[in-house]
């Protein structure tokens, strides 16, 4: 039999070769790095922590999360007027107490209050010379390994000196144990875990607070969600992972805007498009924000490739990894609570549409 458009098969089979090349090449992504481990579903920690300032003072922290959104950190002074101080993350709602007074932060999209993830940034603080691995400790009746830094946490990393450095110390499941902070010879605040606990705290832990609540002045936060079978309607190209490695699934996404009444009138200060992908108790957030608001990336403590992006400046904090990349008119960070090659590589999965 004679073909009549010999040409146009040959063409089809090779698009259709084509096509199974990238679904194996797609494939082949969930195993180019093993997957992360899968974290704590929740933990409670009670700390002593004592700062000797001026004097020595001793106050009881408590910190319950319920992951990825759901975290309390609470303090109580017996000395202070004021009393109990607490942030509350519930869900995407933030609010903060401080013996009877509450502010309301409204929505906001990202990880709880008193969620440390050090034990997934550890290798990187270590290679990157923001940390020195100096042994391990029992606290809690738990093991944990010592990290010195220069700085408490809060702070940004950076590398430890005589003058001033923070050990901390961080168990195998990533939970925090103790911090001890140095400065200038002396120990200047020393927190340890009482009691630990790695149940799932129930919903009475992220309660909002009791009574009135006012709208936090400086920053209000609103959070709008979109669809999620196409990119917003921005006018520019948007970045999405078809099919992000390791399991995990776009769940949610959202336009964020923070806004401040400080001036006497509501003013936008920050626009943002947000992808949130998930797996289990787990999430990885994509930020889009127009590079004319935000400004390019701050340099960071490195810089890292992730294919199609580019470029990244790479953030290490107590919630994880970040890398800022310059795509086009946008700013697109990726975060998660992972360490930078696991970043990096769920960063070189996006493709831009649109």
């Amino acid at each position: 039999m004679k073909l009549r458009h010999p040409g146009r098969v040959v063409a089809v089979v090779l698009a259709a070769a084509l096509a199974l090349l990238v679904v194996r090449h797609e494939r082949s992504q969930d195993t180019a790095l093993n997957a992360p481990a899968a974290s704590l579903a929740g933990f409670s920690v009670e700390y002593r922590v004592e700062t000797r300032a001026g004097g020595t003072r001793t106050e009881t922290r408590n910190v319950q999360v319920r992951r990825p959104f759901d975290g309390r950190d609470a303090s109580f002074d017996p000395t202070l007027s004021l009393g109990n101080s607490a942030f509350v993350s519930n869900g995407r709602h933030l609010y903060s107490q401080t013996g009877t007074s509450a502010l309301d932060y409204g929505e906001r999209i990202g990880a709880p209050p008193g969620d440390y993830r050090l034990e997934a940034i550890a290798g990187d603080l270590v290679r990157l010379g923001l940390a020195r691995a100096r042994g391990t400790r029992t606290v809690a009746g738990r093991v944990c390994r010592v990290y010195r830094t220069g700085a408490p946490l809060g702070d940004p990393f950076k590398g430890a000196t005589a003058k001033e450095y923070a050990d901390l110390c961080v168990g195998k499941d990533g939970l925090l144990l103790a911090e001890r902070w140095y400065l200038n010879g002396k120990l200047l605040r020393d927190t340890e875990a009482t009691s630990v606990d790695t149940s799932v705290p129930g919903d009475a832990a992220f309660a909002p607070p009791v009574g009135d609540l006012t709208a936090n002045p400086t920053s209000f936060g609103a959070v709008k969600e979109l669809s999620l079978t196409k990119p917003p309607n921005t006018g520019l190209p948007y970045w999405t992972a078809r099919r992000p490695p390791w399991g995990f699934a776009l769940r949610s996404r959202a336009r964020t805007i923070t806004s401040s009444t400080t001036s006497g009138s509501p003013q936008v200060t920050d626009i943002a498009y947000v992808d949130t992908y998930q797996r289990g108790h787990d999430a990885i957030t994509v930020t889009h924000r127009e590079l004319s608001a935000a400004g390019a990336p701050p340099r960071g403590v490195e810089q890292v490739d992730a294919g199609a992006l580019g470029a990244g400046q790479v953030t290490l904090t107590t919630s994880g990894a970040a890398i800022a990349f310059r795509a086009g008119k946008w700013v697109v960070t990726v975060q998660g609570p992972f360490d930078v090659a696991h970043l990096r590589f769920f960063a070189a999965s996006l493709r831009r549409v649109g």
